[in-house]
């Protein structure tokens, strides 16, 4: 996957989990294409999302972020 690959990637989740958050989710489970199922592709992603309670890749290759609390 190239850079610009996965920035397109990163962007699509952000968009994914903005909709979860406006719908009152906490939790966003993302389907990852088969292209970012690299061992180098997934040691990255959670990188990304430090701010998040939790960040794992599950059996099916999802990526699951648990949300951070809302800041009142």
């Amino acid at each position: 996957m190239k850079n610009d690959e996965l920035k397109d990637l990163l962007d699509s989740i952000r968009l994914t989990v903005k909709d979860d958050c406006l719908a009152g989710q906490t939790i966003t489970t993302y389907q990852l294409p088969k292209e970012a199922k690299t061992e180098k592709v997934l040691d990255v992603l959670p990188e990304h999302f430090e701010n998040y309670k939790k960040v794992e890749i599950d059996e099916k290759g999802n990526l699951v972020l648990t949300h951070p609390d809302k800041e009142d």
